[in-house]
Order: structure tokens, then C-alpha cells, then sequence
């Protein structure tokens, strides 16, 4: 069951109006009120990484997930989709998805850790990060967006009709974990029994990274 919800949500990302929407980055952190009825590319990305993981294994736990040889198939999977989406979104790489389809906060947004030179080089003794060497001059997002330049290219991908969301339950200011967490929803009738694979709703996955001694951009903002 989560597999097929998986399935959907994948296919459904590839009809994000945004990049935004796309990416789940967020476009601002005011609280705006509006429940968004979209289904970003990390969701699916997060449920995979549980679903294969499982209790105690490898692929559900962030610090040690790479150390699974699937990581690696499963994140160029999720590559591809970038890429797809964005050779859907830029006339096959010939315009820019800027100022239609990106915010200007986006498009400029930085991509700590990484240092702000030789994105496109196939070197990896040309790559600088910041963490280590105490500069503050970032890739940003912008840099990171012209696929065409990139040495390796992927099948375009052919979605299947886009199938909307009919109903959805939103969590909101739920805390970020210190540690990996799945939330399971069950729509149960009134004086009914749970049953977990008959009254499945659907999950969420979210990453924890033991925050008390680690500050991860990426599935956290500390706004300074």
C-alpha cells in the first residue's frame, strides 16, 4: 500500500506548476495559513528511504543511509525526476524556469555546504566546502539549475495522467525529530477496530539527525 501511494505521489510531482512545489522549498517561513495541496518530490523521497529501511536498517536512518548500496539508485531516481521536470519546465534546456516558475529567494537561496566554484567541473579535487574551510561564499541555487551543462544526462521520463488528491490530512508545527520517525495515518469508522492494512490512510517519513549536536539545513531552519 505505501508502495502504490509512493507510485502516485512520484508520478504527480512531474505536474508541479513551481519549483516550489517541486522541491518542497519553502518560500517563505511566515506562517501563511494556506494549506498546500501538492505532493513535493522529498515526500515520496523520504518514504522510499523508510520503506527500504525499515525498523533499524540503514536506508531509514540519515547519518548512515549512503552505507546502503540501493541509496545510490534510489538518489539518481530522484535525480532523474529533477531533471525531467526541469526539461519539462525549460523547453528542453533551452529558457530559464526564472522568473516564471522559481521565486527570486529560491532561485538565489545558497546551497551550504558547498563552496561556490566548480560546480560543473568532473574533478572532485576542484570541489571546496565551506564547513571546512571557513568561507562563506556558497553555490547558490541558480548555479546548480543549468542541467544541460551537467556530464551525464538521464532518459526522460513519460508520467502517467496526473491523478489528484481527493482528500489529504495536513500535520501542522509538528517538531522536526532528533531522530528518523514515520507517521502512520488510520481512518478508523466509529466503534470499529483498528485494522493497520484496511484503515491505511497513507504515512509520512521524516529524517532526524540528532539535533542537539547537528545543524542540518536541509531538513531544518534556524532563522539568525
Amino acid at each position: 500500500m505505501k508502495l502504490d501511494v509512493v507510485k502516485k505521489q512520484l508520478n504527480n510531482t512531474l505536474y508541479a506548476s513551481s519549483y516550489e512545489e517541486f522541491s518542497s522549498h519553502p518560500v517563505s517561513y511566515v506562517k501563511t495559513g494556506l494549506i498546500t495541496e501538492y505532493t513535493p518530490l522529498e515526500t515520496p523521497h523520504n518514504s522510499l528511504h523508510d520503506i527500504i529501511g525499515g525498523i533499524n536498517g540503514n536506508m531509514s536512518d540519515i547519518s548512515i543511509s549512503a552505507f546502503d548500496p540501493l541509496f545510490w539508485l534510489h538518489h539518481c531516481n530522484m535525480d532523474r525526476f529533477f531533471y525531467t521536470w526541469m526539461y519539462n519546465n525549460t523547453n528542453q534546456f533551452k529558457k530559464s524556469i526564472y522568473p516564471k516558475k522559481i521565486k527570486k529567494d529560491t532561485y538565489m537561496a545558497t546551497q551550504a555546504p558547498f563552496f561556490h566554484t566548480g560546480i560543473y567541473s568532473e574533478d572532485y579535487n576542484k570541489y571546496k566546502y565551506g564547513w571546512r574551510n571557513q568561507k562563506v561564499k556558497y553555490m547558490l541555487l541558480k548555479n546548480m539549475l543549468n542541467l544541460d551543462r551537467y556530464p551525464f544526462t538521464y532518459d526522460i521520463i513519460e508520467p502517467a495522467p496526473e491523478q489528484p488528491t481527493l482528500s489529504f490530512i495536513e500535520l501542522i508545527e509538528i517538531p522536526i525529530p532528533m531522530e528518523s520517525v514515520t507517521i502512520n495515518v488510520y481512518l478508523v469508522p466509529k466503534n470499529k477496530k483498528l485494522n493497520k492494512e484496511k484503515h491505511y490512510a497513507g504515512s509520512s517519513f521524516y529524517f532526524g539527525v540528532n539535533r542537539n549536536i547537528i545543524d542540518c539545513k536541509r531538513i531544518c531552519y534556524n532563522k539568525s
